[in-house]
């Protein structure tokens, strides 16, 4: 039987997140979670009784920030403590705010007759542009969406731009950028594991690195052969709506969108009196609401 590891990323214990290990809930799967240490609250023993077929591990927490090397950090460490656990024919990284939209056993059956390819979003045709580059170019100050970190990066920037700062000057990788949350085989675990020491070194105090460095290691490997292409979704099976948000929420007026999509998760969901799509998808998958973890 082959197993995937679920290696999650999460910001709040809320209704999505728990939603979401009841869509993952498997014998086939074992779920690793990453809670981010700036979370005020977190009830790791009300949630290790939500699954009652997967084992759900805790690692150790770290501060996670939007854009910082921190978020390299946070994959590198579900991906090593994963790895250390058991041998898995998938490690799918997700965030708290996603859902499953398909089964388990739609999913299983979906990786086994695509197994040894990588589930990889990315502009595998045309090179970055300069607005990318940069992003690893320079060196940058902190990571965050204040106003504060901005203003220091941009002088930065600004100041190593003067002194002709570039980090990639002797670097001949091929620069590549997509969606951080991906698909991977373990053979490809095991090269990101290996290579942990350059990635630190080529990707430290960059700004959004987690939507590159995977994209870059692939690309400039033997692994390049191995990402998966599909005209009619996303590369990485993931749903995620970039055109109407950064991402946009989904709501009960994008559930047949949804339900329709050839995805197999989907990004990003709330959940309120006003918004019940999470209860439509689990309704949909035929998962029981229990009242033990609402």
């Amino acid at each position: 039987m082959d197993k995937h590891a679920y290696c999650i990323i999460a910001h709040k214990d809320d209704y999505v997140f728990k939603a979401l290990l009841k869509t993952i809930d498997d014998s086939r799967n074992d779920i690793f979670v990453l809670v981010d240490k700036k979370s005020k609250q977190f009830d790791i023993p009300q949630i290790q009784k939500i699954c009652k077929k997967s084992e759900i591990i805790f690692i150790p927490q770290i501060k996670v920030y939007w854009g910082g090397f921190s978020l390299v950090e946070a994959e590198i460490a579900l991906f090593e403590f994963a790895r250390c656990h058991a041998m898995y024919s998938y490690f799918h990284l997700l965030s708290g705010a996603d859902m499953c939209i398909k089964n388990q056993n739609y999913i299983h059956d979906f990786f086994a007759q695509n197994k040894g390819k990588l589930f990889i979003e990315g502009d595998w045709s045309s090179p970055c542009n300069e607005q990318i580059l940069e992003r690893i170019r320079y060196y940058y100050i902190q990571a965050g969406r204040s106003s504060l970190c901005q203003k220091l990066n941009t002088i930065g920037k600004f100041i190593q731009k003067t002194f002709r700062v570039n980090r990639l000057k002797k670097n001949q990788l091929a620069i590549k950028k997509g969606s951080q949350w991906v698909s991977i085989t373990q053979e490809f675990v095991d090269y990101i594991l290996n290579n942990k020491e350059q990635i630190f070194k080529l990707f430290r105090r960059t700004i959004c690195s987690d939507e590159i460095f995977l994209q870059t290691l692939a690309y400039n490997s033997k692994f390049k052969e191995d990402l998966y292409n599909s005209s009619n979704v996303a590369n990485n099976m993931r749903y995620i709506d970039w055109m109407r948000g950064k991402p946009y929420t989904f709501n009960e007026q994008d559930y047949n969108e949804i339900k329709s999509s050839n995805a197999l998760f989907a990004r990003k969901f709330n959940y309120d009196s006003s918004n019940r799509l999470v209860d439509m998808i689990l309704d949909y998958l035929n998962i029981e609401q229990s009242g033990e973890w609402t």
